[in-house]
Order: structure tokens, then C-alpha cells, then sequence
């Protein structure tokens, strides 16, 4: 794996891309850079998805290309670049994350059609461990925790701000983890309900408080959050 920053890019600004390797050469791609005040965007769009894992390798693909592609893009991939801004995938992007061969197969092939197009906002699901295997591949912004960097974080799009979460609390730090993570929580909604700029806060983890379909999953640790 390899990766690279780019620095200097104008903002709402369409680039394309190649990637080159020993391997060979991509065909040209595209991404855009997301847009600041005073581009005169007043929204943006985000594909929203959760338990991708493998259990069906196909899936993945008929969401996004006979999906995505063909009825929010007019069967046009490109148009997906100025439509969406990203793709926020709520965890479980493998079924075992300790199976380096499931990412590239199971998760980055069967989602090529859009993920070498928009970005990937992802959060760890209790499927996705080996964390250090996440981590590695997913490299969120390390702006929200000294000790747990990048296992929570923030982005913001405009007047948006998402937060990703960590909901395998017990599984990774217990209840240091827990308050760690709820200073977080507070601080965020303190400095969005401040900040002026921000009117929309969209929260993203795995785990969920209350179901009706999975009672064995709900997580009195995503309710303390809720709450």
C-alpha cells in the first residue's frame, strides 16, 4: 500500500489522476476537492452505507453500479464526482478484518467503480478487527484523540460536520475508552452548537442503541452517546 498527499489544491476544484506502479498505469480518474465558503456551494450529497462485508461478494457492486451509477448518476461515473461528496460506510467493511486478502478483494475490488472516484469516510465495526489492519487501510484524520488517534475523528463539509465513533469500546479500552471518547462527544456538540458555521452535526457508528430487528446488538455504550 502506499499513499500520497497533495498539497496546493484549489478548493470545489475537479483534478484527474493516475496511478503508477511496477504494475502499470490506470486509466485517468478524477476526484474533487470539497468546497469552502465563498464557492457558492449551499449543499452537498453523501452515499450512505453500512455491513458491507463479504457474506455477499456482489453487493457492493450492484449498490454502486446498478445503483448509484445508473439512477443518482444517469449511468454516468463521472457525474458522480460532482454530485456526491463521499461515501460514508458505517462499519463492518469485511467480515474478518484480520484477512488482509478480504480488503482487497472483498472490499476495495468489488467497490472500485466509485471508491477511485469519491472519498471513503470510513468507521470500525466489530467485524473489522485487526484494528491495526483498519487503521492502515482506512487512515482517518488523527484530529480527535492523543491516545486512540484516528479511531474517532471530525470532518467538515461546509456547514456539516460529521463525527466517526468508536463503538468497540469494550473490545479496545473499556471504560477509559469510554470517557475518552465521551469528552469528545461533548466537545463537539459544544464547539458545533458555538461555532456559528456549523448547523448540522451527523454522528456515524456501528453499534446502535435500540432495535427492533437485533436486540443482541444494541449497545448501552452507544446509548450513554445518544443520550
Amino acid at each position: 500500500m502506499y499513499a500520497a498527499r497533495l498539497n496546493g489544491l484549489d478548493s470545489n476544484t475537479t483534478y484527474e489522476y493516475r496511478v503508477i506502479t511496477a504494475a502499470g498505469t490506470t486509466p485517468p480518474m478524477r476526484f474533487k476537492s470539497w468546497p469552502q465558503a465563498g464557492d457558492d456551494v449551499s449543499q452537498g450529497r453523501f452515499i450512505v452505507i453500512s455491513d458491507i462485508q463479504g457474506n455477499n461478494p456482489d453487493w457492493l457492486t450492484r449498490v454502486f453500479e446498478h445503483g448509484v451509477i445508473r439512477r443518482d448518476c444517469d449511468g454516468d461515473v463521472l457525474t458522480c464526482v460532482e454530485r456526491f461528496a463521499g461515501i460514508i460506510i458505517t462499519g463492518d467493511l469485511v467480515d474478518d478484518g484480520d484477512n488482509i486478502s478480504q480488503w482487497r478483494e472483498e472490499y476495495f475490488a468489488v467497490g472500485d467503480s466509485l471508491f477511485r472516484y469519491l472519498p471513503q469516510l470510513m468507521i470500525i465495526g466489530n467485524h473489522d478487527y485487526a484494528l491495526s489492519n483498519y487503521l492502515y487501510y482506512a487512515a482517518p484524520p488523527a484530529n480527535a484523540s492523543l491516545t486512540h488517534g484516528e479511531e474517532w475523528y471530525r470532518l467538515d463539509y461546509l456547514n456539516f460536520r460529521f463525527i466517526g465513533l468508536q463503538s468497540n469500546l469494550t473490545v479496545q479500552g473499556g471504560a477509559q475508552q469510554l470517557l475518552e471518547q465521551e469528552l469528545f462527544v461533548r466537545n463537539e456538540l459544544a464547539d458545533a452548537r458555538n461555532s456559528g458555521t456549523i448547523d448540522y452535526l451527523f454522528a456515524g457508528i456501528h453499534a446502535l442503541c435500540k432495535s427492533e430487528l437485533w436486540i443482541p446488538g444494541e449497545s448501552l455504550q452507544v446509548c450513554h452517546f445518544v443520550q
